[in-house]
């Protein structure tokens, strides 16, 4: 079975359960635009959407769909896209302790490849819970399939560690910083990690403005492409 047809499928059980058993809760959205500016593996202005739809499923179950398009022009010629479509499915175990499973599909032509398909399964703990601080840590392992723009394809095991920072600054501004590192089990070399930092700053009640630095490194590269790719972006972002 393919991995694409096991994300589907995923999609379709956890969307259908949601409708199923709790069909009074709404969904709850957050909508980025972006102009961005990249660095590394393209340098052009490109813009970008970004989705994320949360529902919770049950009183410590929570399913989060996520979908974003980012594309390339350089006078007026497409030179580089990515489009992502994922699942994330978190189970509460304790106040602070939680299991999770997810599913993501990428197609990103800056890093080299046309398709990827991720599914990784884990736990993860609430470290720092105050009202001014909050740190995040999951632990998991998973697997990655990925058909590249130039051979070979590879696919391999994972094992992953992952950390998201919340600090508040004021009643209307809060910085975030996550970062990911992902161990290749068939080659250690291959190695890869990601990081994200981001300003936000509240204009109303259901719109903010979202500065942001996203860093991607992977230290055995697509044929032809470089270890490190940079995105500097600028959103406007809608909550409802």
């Amino acid at each position: 079975m393919k991995i694409s047809s096991v994300i589907v499928g995923l999609l379709a059980i956890t969307v259908g359960f949601s409708e199923a058993a709790e069909p009074e809760k709404k969904w709850t959205s957050t909508t980025e635009f972006a102009a961005v500016i990249a660095s590394g593996n393209a340098e052009s202005s490109t813009h970008s959407g970004k989705i994320v739809l949360t529902r919770a499923l049950t009183a410590d179950t929570t399913l989060e769909l996520h979908g974003m398009v980012l594309g390339a022009k350089s006078k007026d010629i497409v030179t580089a896209k990515q489009y992502n479509l994922g699942e994330k499915v978190s189970r509460k175990i304790t106040d602070r302790t939680y299991l999770f499973e997810a599913g993501d599909w990428d197609k990103n032509h800056f890093l080299g490849y046309g398709n990827s398909y991720t599914l990784s399964v884990g736990a993860g703990r609430g470290l720092i819970d105050s009202p001014t601080n909050k740190l995040i840590a999951e632990l998991g392992a998973g697997y990655v399939k990925e058909e590249r723009l130039a051979p070979p394809d590879v696919e391999f095991g994972t094992a992953r560690a992952y950390s998201k920072y919340t600090r508040v600054l004021s009643k209307t501004a809060s910085f975030t910083q996550d970062a990911e590192y992902l161990h290749n089990l068939k080659e250690r070399n291959g190695y890869r990690v990601a990081a994200n930092s981001g300003l936000v700053a509240t204009i109303s009640t259901s719109m903010s403005m979202k500065f942001g630095y996203q860093l991607r490194y992977a230290n055995q590269p697509a044929p032809g492409f470089k270890r490190n790719d940079a995105l500097t972006s600028a959103a406007l972002i809608i909550a409802y």
